[in-house]
């Protein structure tokens, strides 16, 4: 069968969670689908797992160890379906319909929509559950850019054409919103407030843990760089607030990562633009803390907020 949608997966190390997204894949009724999944160099069993399973929609590929964003655009190389759908290896598909409503809203959807968006759920003491205005709305660049519409995380299925306007960036990892932003210049965005992922943050050895983030920060703190460098000018017309909280969060990763001339800079800036004094005041104190410290209290925080 040729597929409809393909379904890239970069990983590394997670051998251990990648059974519970093959089992969310497997019990799709919507079973068109070819799942592309890039080992970053994993040095775990992640091979053993796979040669393991005999099914012919699975195209396992192997590279040296560079990063998610390389990992998603080498599975991108790959895709044979007009419809394209990343998950990662620590989160699963929240029904076994998700993938046949996903594939069937975007495939009705008027040519002009190049991506739709669906919520997330989150198991409890999880976080980044999904917050959409309206349960079904229609979204453009400074929509996008502004966030004022949809916050927090979602699952996104693409047009294979609207990816091909924008590459992902490869200078660093993560921060996917920097292809979206590019997108969103050329495509509208369909947001559907139908849980469509499951999304493990905050739990054990996931992608999205704090104690992940924490080893991923100069990445996070180089790709916060690269989007200010590339959409403050677009902040600053249509939403200096949001710019504001772009610079505070460019400064947590900064002093994550000990980059304390760049979490000065970007910290003070914050203020300037309408950041909330108490907390600049905050993060700037826990530089004063030793950095394994630091990081306990950021972990301690993501804890909490995990839990609202």
């Amino acid at each position: 069968m040729s597929p409809l949608v393909s379904i890239i997966t970069p990983t590394f190390n997670r051998a251990h969670l990648l059974p519970r997204t093959w089992a969310s894949l497997a019990c799709q009724s919507e079973r068109r689908f070819q799942w592309i999944v890039v080992d970053d160099g994993s040095m775990d069993h992640t091979d053993q797992f796979f040669s393991q399973l005999k099914d012919e929609r699975i195209h396992y590929i192997r590279q040296n160890h560079q990063g998610c964003n390389v990992a998603r655009a080498r599975g991108e190389r790959e895709v044979s379906a007009d419809l394209v759908l990343f998950l990662d290896s620590d989160d699963e598909l929240a029904t076994p319909e998700t993938l046949a409503l996903m594939v069937r809203t975007l495939s009705e959807a008027p040519e002009d929509i190049g991506v739709a968006a669906f919520a997330v759920r989150t198991p409890k003491g999880g976080g980044g559950h999904s917050q959409f205005a309206e349960d079904r709305m229609i979204l453009g660049y400074e929509d996008l850019l502004c966030g004022c519409k949809a916050q927090g995380e979602a699952l996104r299925i693409f047009r294979r054409k609207a990816l091909e306007t924008a590459p992902f960036w490869t200078g660093g990892n993560g921060l996917e919103g920097l292809r979206w932003y590019e997108i969103a210049k050329h495509y509208k965005f369909l947001y559907i407030q139908q849980p469509a992922l499951i999304y493990h943050m905050n739990h054990g050895q996931n992608l999205t843990s704090a104690r992940v983030t924490i080893e991923r920060s100069a990445d996070l703190a180089k790709g916060y760089r690269e989007l200010l460098c590339r959409y403050s000018e677009d902040w600053l017309t249509h939403c200096p607030k949001v710019y504001a909280r772009h610079l505070f969060h460019a400064a947590m990763y900064d002093g994550l990562c000990g980059d304390l001339p760049h979490c000065l800079q970007h910290a003070i800036e914050s203020l300037r633009h309408g950041m909330n004094p108490l907390e600049v005041l905050i993060l700037l104190l826990s530089l004063l803390l030793p950095t394994p410290l630091r990081h306990r209290v950021f972990i301690w925080r993501s804890g909490l907020k995990g839990r609202v």
